[in-house]
């Protein structure tokens, strides 16, 4: 998961990190130096 993220966000895998959900299908991440709208955009 950290590294599909990482590709797709363009930022190395330490700067990505699941917070809750570690073994859950839905998962919560931070990832450092993105905000959340940059984020969703580079998914998008």
């Amino acid at each position: 998961m950290v590294k599909l993220l990482a590709k797709r966000l363009g930022v190395s895998k330490t700067r990505i990190q699941i917070v809750a959900g570690g073994r859950a299908r839905d998962k919560t991440v931070v990832v450092v130096g993105l905000s959340e709208g940059q984020a969703l955009a580079a998914l998008r």
